[in-house]
């Protein structure tokens, strides 16, 4: 019983998403911590309420502490951050209907040419998917 529970996706569906909530929630709050420290330093932009609220106080703590290239630092990282979600949601999506859906019921017999082809066709459905919503 433990071992299908483990097993399942929707187990593992919220274990990933605490595990990827651990990564920003601590360098936010890092650096939202160190905004409020620098509030007095000559460095440290003052930041309005709409400032806040849009999620500056990383950025300003960074640049208050590194310069430009904190600023630089945060938007690269920022920028990997959210290339990596898009990356794992699509290989996870086409990951599960591949083995889960087509191997399992559409085609048993499938070889690794086949499962392969039908895995790209799964992530380029998603990310056609994920375009038209938007």
């Amino acid at each position: 019983m433990v071992s299908f529970i483990l097993s399942s996706p929707r187990f593992l569906e919220v274990n990933c998403d605490l595990i990827r909530f651990a990564i920003p929630f601590t360098f936010a709050t890092t650096l939202g911590l160190a905004a409020v420290a620098l509030r007095d330093d000559p460095d440290m932009k003052v930041l309005s309420s709409a400032d806040v609220s849009a999620g500056l106080p990383a950025p300003a703590a960074a640049a208050a502490l590194l310069g430009k290239g904190g600023a630089v630092a945060i938007l690269i990282l920022l920028f990997l951050a959210v290339t990596s979600a898009c990356s794992a949601e699509l290989i996870a999506s086409s990951s599960l209907l591949t083995y889960d859906v087509y191997v399992k019921y559409l085609n048993p017999k499938a070889d690794e040419g086949q499962v392969l082809r039908m895995s790209h066709y799964m992530v380029s459905s998603f990310w056609v998917r994920g375009h038209q919503s938007h």
